[in-house]
């Protein structure tokens, strides 16, 4: 995993040059899972994108568990500037999902978790140097929460 976040760090630098960009911890409730999520928008345009990482395990009430959930998401934003520095952030990304070893009892859980591809759709606010943000995607049920810094 540190492999992977000095990686994915080394890869975006360049990007923040000349932009308003920002990073975010990320947290995911459904599999205790945690990440970091990279946005990047041009100097005063509507338009930018984000990428993020992540790892969790999911663990069921019935004993059933999924081990090294990982998740890649890459996507657009939309930025829509309010009055006193705020601006709301809208995105939608494809998401990349990988599973470890597992132990289910399998009429409890859907399949489609198992997909290796889905959607995810967010909002979030930035407030001068700050970013708060949640992302849901509505196929596998599951929900991201950011909280960042703009710079």
């Amino acid at each position: 995993m540190k492999r992977l976040f000095f990686t994915f760090i080394f890869c975006l630098l360049p990007f923040a040059l000349n932009a308003q960009s920002g990073f975010s911890i990320l947290f995911q409730p459904t599999d205790l899972g945690l990440g970091i999520r990279y946005d990047y928008n041009k100097a005063d345009s509507l338009l930018g994108g984000f990428v993020t990482a992540s790892r969790g395990n999911y663990r069921f009430d019935n004993g059933s568990y999924i081990n090294n959930h990982i998740k890649l998401v890459c996507g657009i934003t939309f930025n829509v500037k309010q009055p006193d520095e705020i601006t709301d952030v809208f995105s939608a990304g494809v998401a990349a999902h990988y599973y470890g070893k597992s132990g289910y009892v399998i009429e409890k859980i859907k399949q489609t978790v198992f997909y290796p591809l889905s959607l995810e759709f967010g909002w979030g606010i930035k407030f001068q140097k700050l970013f708060i943000g949640v992302n849901m995607d509505f196929f596998k049920w599951e929900s991201t929460i950011n909280l960042g810094y703009v710079f």
